[in-house]
Order: structure tokens, then sequence, then C-alpha cells
């Protein structure tokens, strides 16, 4: 399954490398979940980043409540 934000999807991996790897859905997935799912990994990186030097900052200002990234 994958999910991300509001998309959930069911599929399977049908080949892997390195880092990377495709998916087979079980059904066709819609146009503008196929777009939200390529902006959610194309901005991955830089939000992954910015939720890391959020937390590390609470952390040394004494507030240990640490975010989950997306």
């Amino acid at each position: 399954m994958l999910q991300i934000n509001d998309i959930d999807v069911f599929g399977t991996v049908v080949w892997s490398g390195g880092q990377r790897f495709g998916l087979q859905f079980e059904e066709a997935v819609p146009l503008p979940q196929v777009v939200g799912i390529r902006h959610y990994a194309d901005s991955y990186a830089e939000n992954e980043e910015m939720v890391n030097r959020r937390n590390a900052r609470n952390f040394v200002h004494g507030r240990p409540h640490l975010r989950p990234s997306r």
C-alpha cells in the first residue's frame, strides 16, 4: 500500500534498483493523484531537511517535542 497525504493505493513492487523501485497498482491511479505523488516526491528531500532542522532547533532550545515528517 502506498500512502501519501490523502492518497491510498494498493500495488506491487515490480522492479527495484539501488534506491528506486517501480510499482504496479491494482487499479488505475487517476491523473490528479499521480501528479500529487510526483509533487510529493519532488519536494521530499527539501521538506525532510526543513523538519530535521526545526526538530534540531527545538531540541537545542529545550523543546524536545519532535515533529514527524509528512
